[in-house]
Protein backbone atom coordinates (compact mmCIF):
# COMPACT_ATOMS: atom_id res chain seq x y z
CA UNK A 1 0.00 0.00 0.00
CA UNK A 2 1.39 3.79 -1.02
CA UNK A 3 0.57 6.90 0.97
CA UNK A 4 0.91 9.94 -1.21
CA UNK A 5 0.91 13.00 1.17
CA UNK A 6 0.36 15.68 -1.66
CA UNK A 7 -3.32 13.86 -2.41
CA UNK A 8 -4.27 15.77 0.79
CA UNK A 9 -3.55 19.73 -0.54
CA UNK A 10 -6.72 21.44 0.56
CA UNK A 11 -10.10 20.28 2.05
CA UNK A 12 -12.55 17.53 0.82
CA UNK A 13 -10.63 16.23 -1.28
CA UNK A 14 -9.86 12.94 0.07
CA UNK A 15 -10.33 13.89 4.13
CA UNK A 16 -12.04 16.56 6.11
CA UNK A 17 -8.30 16.31 7.41
CA UNK A 18 -4.98 16.76 6.82
CA UNK A 19 -2.66 13.69 5.44
CA UNK A 20 -0.64 13.96 8.67
CA UNK A 21 -3.80 12.34 10.32
CA UNK A 22 -4.77 9.61 7.99
CA UNK A 23 -0.86 8.92 8.09
CA UNK A 24 -0.42 8.08 11.95
CA UNK A 25 -3.89 5.80 11.96
CA UNK A 26 -2.18 3.76 9.17
CA UNK A 27 0.73 3.19 10.84
CA UNK A 28 -1.24 2.29 13.95
CA UNK A 29 -3.31 -0.04 11.99
CA UNK A 30 -3.08 -3.82 13.05
CA UNK A 31 -3.56 -4.89 9.20
CA UNK A 32 -0.90 -2.53 7.93
CA UNK A 33 3.27 -2.74 8.76
CA UNK A 34 5.33 0.48 7.87
CA UNK A 35 8.26 -0.18 5.49
CA UNK A 36 9.80 3.30 4.44
CA UNK A 37 9.41 6.34 4.04
CA UNK A 38 10.62 8.15 0.23
CA UNK A 39 9.26 11.94 0.72
CA UNK A 40 6.15 12.48 -0.08
CA UNK A 41 5.15 8.65 -0.65
CA UNK A 42 4.94 6.04 2.67
CA UNK A 43 5.01 2.21 1.85
CA UNK A 44 2.99 -0.12 3.99
CA UNK A 45 2.73 -3.81 3.87
CA UNK A 46 -0.37 -5.78 4.08
CA UNK A 47 0.00 -7.83 7.24
CA UNK A 48 -1.94 -11.22 6.22
CA UNK A 49 -2.70 -12.64 9.77
CA UNK A 50 -2.85 -9.36 11.94
CA UNK A 51 -3.51 -10.04 15.57
CA UNK A 52 -7.20 -10.43 17.32
CA UNK A 53 -6.97 -8.31 19.89
CA UNK A 54 -5.77 -4.76 18.68
CA UNK A 55 -6.74 -1.31 19.10
CA UNK A 56 -8.25 1.20 17.09
CA UNK A 57 -5.31 3.87 15.48
CA UNK A 58 -6.24 7.26 17.48
CA UNK A 59 -4.97 10.37 15.90
CA UNK A 60 -6.09 13.98 16.67
CA UNK A 61 -5.99 17.42 14.44
CA UNK A 62 -6.21 20.97 15.32
CA UNK A 63 -8.39 21.75 12.30
CA UNK A 64 -12.16 22.40 12.69
CA UNK A 65 -15.16 20.78 10.64
CA UNK A 66 -18.18 22.85 9.76
CA UNK A 67 -21.30 22.06 8.32
CA UNK A 68 -23.73 24.72 7.65
CA UNK A 69 -27.27 24.33 8.52
CA UNK A 70 -28.28 25.29 4.33
CA UNK A 71 -26.92 21.71 3.53
CA UNK A 72 -29.65 19.54 5.88
CA UNK A 73 -32.07 21.73 4.26
CA UNK A 74 -35.70 18.85 4.19
CA UNK A 75 -38.37 19.75 2.46
CA UNK A 76 -40.14 21.58 5.48
CA UNK A 77 -37.27 23.82 5.54
CA UNK A 78 -36.25 27.58 3.74
CA UNK A 79 -32.92 28.82 2.72
CA UNK A 80 -33.00 32.59 3.27
CA UNK A 81 -30.12 35.15 3.78
CA UNK A 82 -29.10 36.32 7.33
CA UNK A 83 -26.46 38.97 7.48
CA UNK A 84 -26.18 38.06 11.06
CA UNK A 85 -25.23 34.52 10.14
CA UNK A 86 -21.54 33.03 9.92
CA UNK A 87 -21.72 32.03 6.30
CA UNK A 88 -24.90 34.58 5.12
CA UNK A 89 -27.06 32.07 4.82
CA UNK A 90 -29.47 29.95 7.20
CA UNK A 91 -31.62 27.39 7.35
CA UNK A 92 -35.36 28.58 8.77
CA UNK A 93 -38.12 25.79 9.46
CA UNK A 94 -41.51 26.80 10.64
CA UNK A 95 -43.22 26.03 13.65
CA UNK A 96 -45.23 23.07 13.94
CA UNK A 97 -47.62 22.77 16.81
CA UNK A 98 -47.25 19.91 18.75
CA UNK A 99 -45.76 17.26 16.00
CA UNK A 100 -42.24 16.45 16.52
CA UNK A 101 -40.11 16.63 13.49
CA UNK A 102 -37.24 16.51 12.00
CA UNK A 103 -35.73 20.04 11.41
CA UNK A 104 -32.25 19.26 9.64
CA UNK A 105 -30.35 15.92 8.55
CA UNK A 106 -27.36 16.13 6.44
CA UNK A 107 -25.85 13.11 4.39
CA UNK A 108 -23.02 12.71 6.97
CA UNK A 109 -19.19 12.39 6.29
CA UNK A 110 -16.74 9.84 7.67
CA UNK A 111 -14.93 10.79 10.75
CA UNK A 112 -12.26 8.91 12.23
CA UNK A 113 -12.45 7.59 15.94
CA UNK A 114 -12.44 10.42 18.45
CA UNK A 115 -13.51 12.42 21.36
CA UNK A 116 -14.88 15.34 19.72
CA UNK A 117 -16.90 18.61 20.66
CA UNK A 118 -20.01 19.36 18.65
CA UNK A 119 -21.61 22.57 18.68
CA UNK A 120 -24.56 24.14 16.83
CA UNK A 121 -25.23 27.95 16.36
CA UNK A 122 -28.84 28.76 16.05
CA UNK A 123 -31.64 30.64 16.92
CA UNK A 124 -35.76 30.57 17.97
CA UNK A 125 -38.36 31.72 15.85
CA UNK A 126 -41.62 33.63 17.97
CA UNK A 127 -43.47 30.79 19.39
CA UNK A 128 -46.01 31.78 22.08
CA UNK A 129 -47.46 28.31 22.70
CA UNK A 130 -44.09 26.99 23.98
CA UNK A 131 -45.56 25.34 27.25
CA UNK A 132 -42.46 24.24 29.94
CA UNK A 133 -45.31 22.01 32.08
CA UNK A 134 -46.26 19.93 28.81
CA UNK A 135 -42.98 20.74 26.34
CA UNK A 136 -39.99 20.23 28.75
CA UNK A 137 -38.72 17.08 26.93
CA UNK A 138 -38.59 18.09 23.38
CA UNK A 139 -38.55 21.88 21.79
CA UNK A 140 -35.30 21.18 20.72
CA UNK A 141 -33.21 17.42 20.24
CA UNK A 142 -30.04 17.40 18.52
CA UNK A 143 -28.20 14.38 17.14
CA UNK A 144 -25.34 12.79 15.83
CA UNK A 145 -26.48 9.00 14.61
CA UNK A 146 -24.19 6.52 12.82
CA UNK A 147 -25.75 7.16 8.92
CA UNK A 148 -25.36 2.82 8.23
CA UNK A 149 -27.20 1.73 11.74
CA UNK A 150 -29.01 4.78 12.62
CA UNK A 151 -27.12 4.19 16.26
CA UNK A 152 -27.28 7.58 18.34
CA UNK A 153 -23.76 8.38 19.30
CA UNK A 154 -24.72 11.49 20.76
CA UNK A 155 -27.85 13.34 21.95
CA UNK A 156 -28.95 16.83 23.74
CA UNK A 157 -32.41 17.82 24.66
CA UNK A 158 -32.33 21.66 24.74
CA UNK A 159 -35.19 22.13 27.83
CA UNK A 160 -37.39 25.17 28.09
CA UNK A 161 -35.37 26.85 30.38
CA UNK A 162 -32.07 26.73 28.22
CA UNK A 163 -33.08 27.99 24.66
CA UNK A 164 -32.49 31.38 24.15
CA UNK A 165 -34.21 34.57 23.72
CA UNK A 166 -36.71 34.95 20.63
CA UNK A 167 -34.46 36.00 17.51
CA UNK A 168 -31.05 35.61 19.42
CA UNK A 169 -28.34 33.52 17.88
CA UNK A 170 -26.93 31.28 20.78
CA UNK A 171 -24.22 28.26 20.64
CA UNK A 172 -25.21 25.03 22.37
CA UNK A 173 -22.02 22.32 22.68
CA UNK A 174 -21.65 18.89 23.73
CA UNK A 175 -19.80 16.23 23.61
CA UNK A 176 -19.60 13.45 21.19
CA UNK A 177 -17.27 9.86 20.88
CA UNK A 178 -16.78 8.28 18.35
CA UNK A 179 -15.80 4.78 18.94
CA UNK A 180 -14.13 3.51 14.97
CA UNK A 181 -14.38 5.49 11.88
CA UNK A 182 -17.44 5.58 10.63
CA UNK A 183 -19.99 7.90 8.28
CA UNK A 184 -22.01 9.87 10.88
CA UNK A 185 -24.89 12.41 10.85
CA UNK A 186 -26.06 15.20 12.21
CA UNK A 187 -29.92 15.74 13.31
CA UNK A 188 -32.25 18.74 14.79
CA UNK A 189 -35.36 17.60 15.73
CA UNK A 190 -38.12 20.39 16.96
CA UNK A 191 -41.88 20.62 18.39
CA UNK A 192 -43.86 23.19 19.07
CA UNK A 193 -40.94 25.73 18.00
CA UNK A 194 -39.52 27.27 14.91
CA UNK A 195 -36.00 27.55 14.75
CA UNK A 196 -33.18 28.92 12.49
CA UNK A 197 -29.86 26.58 11.92
CA UNK A 198 -26.57 28.97 11.25
CA UNK A 199 -24.04 26.57 11.37
CA UNK A 200 -22.40 23.00 13.06
CA UNK A 201 -19.21 22.74 14.18
CA UNK A 202 -16.56 20.08 15.48
CA UNK A 203 -13.15 19.75 17.01
CA UNK A 204 -11.36 17.32 18.48
CA UNK A 205 -12.21 17.99 22.60
CA UNK A 206 -8.24 17.61 23.01
CA UNK A 207 -7.81 20.84 21.13
CA UNK A 208 -11.17 22.90 22.22
CA UNK A 209 -8.37 25.88 24.12
CA UNK A 210 -5.70 26.03 20.74
CA UNK A 211 -4.12 29.21 20.30
CA UNK A 212 -1.09 27.52 18.84
CA UNK A 213 -1.13 25.76 15.27
CA UNK A 214 1.88 24.03 13.77
CA UNK A 215 2.12 24.64 9.60
CA UNK A 216 3.02 20.60 9.45
CA UNK A 217 -0.31 19.72 11.33
CA UNK A 218 -2.39 22.41 8.59
CA UNK A 219 -3.23 21.63 4.82
CA UNK A 220 -0.14 21.86 3.30
CA UNK A 221 1.98 21.46 0.12
CA UNK A 222 5.73 21.27 0.15
CA UNK A 223 7.57 18.85 2.65
CA UNK A 224 8.20 18.58 6.40
CA UNK A 225 11.14 19.25 7.55
CA UNK A 226 12.96 19.23 11.04
CA UNK A 227 15.50 22.49 12.17
CA UNK A 228 16.90 23.36 14.96
CA UNK A 229 14.42 26.35 16.38
CA UNK A 230 11.08 24.80 14.74
CA UNK A 231 8.64 24.01 17.17
CA UNK A 232 5.88 20.88 17.09
CA UNK A 233 7.68 18.04 14.48
CA UNK A 234 9.50 20.57 12.42
CA UNK A 235 8.12 22.89 9.54
CA UNK A 236 6.63 23.22 6.08
CA UNK A 237 9.21 23.50 3.27
CA UNK A 238 8.02 25.00 0.03
CA UNK A 239 10.51 24.85 -2.94
CA UNK A 240 10.60 26.72 -6.70
CA UNK A 241 9.06 23.75 -7.81
CA UNK A 242 6.09 23.64 -5.20
CA UNK A 243 2.50 25.44 -5.71
CA UNK A 244 3.16 29.31 -4.66
CA UNK A 245 -0.34 29.87 -3.93
CA UNK A 246 -2.61 28.38 -0.76
CA UNK A 247 0.43 26.97 0.68
CA UNK A 248 -0.71 26.56 3.76
CA UNK A 249 -4.24 26.18 5.08
CA UNK A 250 -6.45 26.25 7.98
CA UNK A 251 -7.36 25.67 10.59
CA UNK A 252 -10.78 26.81 10.36
CA UNK A 253 -11.89 27.22 13.75
CA UNK A 254 -14.00 29.46 15.30
CA UNK A 255 -13.58 32.77 16.66
CA UNK A 256 -15.39 34.45 18.93
CA UNK A 257 -16.35 38.38 17.71
CA UNK A 258 -12.99 40.67 18.54
CA UNK A 259 -9.71 42.02 17.59
CA UNK A 260 -6.61 39.14 17.09
CA UNK A 261 -3.22 39.61 16.12
CA UNK A 262 -1.53 36.49 13.68
CA UNK A 263 1.52 35.95 14.81
CA UNK A 264 3.30 33.75 11.79
CA UNK A 265 7.21 32.04 11.80
CA UNK A 266 8.53 32.15 8.58
CA UNK A 267 12.12 31.43 6.95
CA UNK A 268 13.23 32.59 3.69
CA UNK A 269 16.09 30.72 2.13
CA UNK A 270 16.44 33.35 -1.39
CA UNK A 271 17.48 36.45 -1.77
CA UNK A 272 14.19 39.33 -1.73
CA UNK A 273 13.42 41.89 -3.88
CA UNK A 274 10.34 44.68 -3.27
CA UNK A 275 8.34 42.13 -5.81
CA UNK A 276 9.12 39.01 -3.73
CA UNK A 277 6.35 39.55 -1.34
CA UNK A 278 5.04 37.01 0.64
CA UNK A 279 1.03 36.80 1.86
CA UNK A 280 -0.08 36.34 4.72
CA UNK A 281 -3.89 35.53 4.38
CA UNK A 282 -6.96 36.20 7.32
CA UNK A 283 -10.14 35.02 5.95
CA UNK A 284 -13.29 33.85 7.20
CA UNK A 285 -15.25 30.67 5.87
CA UNK A 286 -16.59 30.38 2.04
CA UNK A 287 -19.67 31.92 1.79
CA UNK A 288 -22.14 29.73 0.05
CA UNK A 289 -23.67 32.94 -0.98
CA UNK A 290 -21.49 34.61 -3.49
CA UNK A 291 -18.96 31.45 -3.45
CA UNK A 292 -16.34 34.05 -2.21
CA UNK A 293 -13.71 34.12 1.31
CA UNK A 294 -14.01 37.30 3.39
CA UNK A 295 -10.91 38.92 3.36
CA UNK A 296 -10.36 39.78 7.26
CA UNK A 297 -6.88 41.31 6.91
CA UNK A 298 -3.86 40.41 4.87
CA UNK A 299 0.04 41.51 5.19
CA UNK A 300 2.95 41.81 2.76
CA UNK A 301 6.34 40.87 3.71
CA UNK A 302 9.99 41.02 1.94
CA UNK A 303 11.57 38.78 3.68
CA UNK A 304 15.06 40.16 5.23
CA UNK A 305 17.85 38.40 3.27
CA UNK A 306 20.59 38.65 6.60
CA UNK A 307 18.49 36.20 8.27
CA UNK A 308 17.57 33.41 5.92
CA UNK A 309 18.73 30.47 8.74
CA UNK A 310 16.62 32.18 11.14
CA UNK A 311 13.13 31.94 11.91
CA UNK A 312 11.50 35.14 12.08
CA UNK A 313 7.91 36.13 13.55
CA UNK A 314 5.24 38.71 11.60
CA UNK A 315 2.44 40.06 13.17
CA UNK A 316 -0.66 40.70 11.36
CA UNK A 317 -3.76 42.18 13.40
CA UNK A 318 -7.45 41.47 12.26
CA UNK A 319 -11.04 41.84 13.51
CA UNK A 320 -13.49 39.23 13.63
CA UNK A 321 -16.96 40.50 12.84
CA UNK A 322 -19.85 40.89 16.24
CA UNK A 323 -21.37 37.48 15.03
CA UNK A 324 -17.71 35.37 14.91
CA UNK A 325 -16.00 33.77 11.93
CA UNK A 326 -14.38 30.12 10.88
CA UNK A 327 -11.16 31.47 9.92
CA UNK A 328 -8.72 30.52 7.67
CA UNK A 329 -5.49 31.34 7.59
CA UNK A 330 -3.03 31.22 4.13
CA UNK A 331 0.13 31.91 2.61
CA UNK A 332 1.00 33.21 -0.80
CA UNK A 333 4.28 33.00 -2.08
CA UNK A 334 6.50 34.25 -4.91
CA UNK A 335 7.72 31.02 -7.42
CA UNK A 336 11.16 32.10 -7.07
CA UNK A 337 11.64 32.08 -3.77
CA UNK A 338 12.16 28.87 -0.74
CA UNK A 339 9.58 29.54 1.93
CA UNK A 340 9.54 27.67 5.30
CA UNK A 341 6.29 28.05 7.22
CA UNK A 342 6.84 26.96 11.38
CA UNK A 343 3.66 28.10 12.97
CA UNK A 344 0.59 30.13 13.69
CA UNK A 345 -0.29 31.55 16.95
CA UNK A 346 -3.38 33.70 17.31
CA UNK A 347 -3.04 36.50 20.14
CA UNK A 348 -5.28 38.77 21.72
CA UNK A 349 -5.78 40.74 24.36
CA UNK A 350 -8.53 38.29 26.43
CA UNK A 351 -8.96 35.20 24.91
CA UNK A 352 -12.14 33.46 25.67
CA UNK A 353 -12.21 30.18 28.24
CA UNK A 354 -13.10 28.25 25.08
CA UNK A 355 -12.28 29.18 21.78
CA UNK A 356 -15.24 26.84 20.30
CA UNK A 357 -18.20 28.50 21.52
CA UNK A 358 -19.52 30.19 24.78
CA UNK A 359 -22.83 27.88 25.60
CA UNK A 360 -25.66 27.86 27.35
CA UNK A 361 -25.33 24.24 27.81
CA UNK A 362 -22.21 22.47 28.00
Amino acid sequence: VTFHTEAFPAPQWVSVFPADLTLLSLKQSPFLEWVTHNDPIDLFRVIDDPPSNNKQPYAISPIGISVPGIYGALENGTVINDPDSIIGKVLTVAETNTETVCAFMDRGRIYPAGQYILALRYKLGSSENINPLTHADNPLVLKAVLAESGEILTEQIVPPDKLPESGEYAWIKFPMHIPSAARVKFEAWISNCSVTLDLWHMIFAETQNNLMFEAEDMFHVGRVKQQSGASGRGFVHTGKSDPATFIVRGPYRFLPGGSYTLETSLLCRDTATSTNLVHVEIAGQLRPDSRKRDILASHEWIPDTEKTNDFITINTPFNVPRQGAIVEFTLHRPPDITLCIDYFRIIAPEIPTSLLVNSSIQ
